[in-house]
């Protein structure tokens, strides 16, 4: 890219030179004096705020990338949790204990370990 624009900006130049300048010998002692000097800081300038606009976009794309991993993950943990405590397991579990803890409550102490 810098080579694109390092031609296109000689060739404008050169140009310009052509039309404005009577001497054409001092075409490259002048572009190299002057105008290539600003020509690269502005480049490299230019090049460096990309780059820093560039890395800070992709940054942001990391950063929101992992809270949407973090969001879903805990959304399925969420899910597995709820799934776990089925109300259909859980009722059938405490009508067990309760019939458990009227007939023998030994039996009921081992029940309520094994589940826990």
């Amino acid at each position: 890219m810098l080579v694109l624009a390092t031609i296109l900006f000689v060739t404008v130049y050169a140009i310009q030179c052509t039309i404005h300048c009577p001497d054409f010998n001092q075409f490259i002692p002048s572009l190299l004096k002057l105008e290539m000097k600003g020509f690269f800081m502005a480049t490299l300038t230019g090049f460096g705020f990309g780059a820093i606009f560039f890395f800070y976009v992709q940054w942001k794309e990391a950063v929101d990338r992992a809270q949407k991993l973090l969001e879903e993950k805990l959304i399925f943990q969420y899910e597995t949790l709820q799934n776990q405590v089925n109300p259909h397991f859980l009722f059938n579990s405490l009508n067990s204990l309760s019939s458990l803890i009227r007939k023998d409550i030994d039996l009921s102490v081992k029940f309520i370990h094994r589940a826990g």
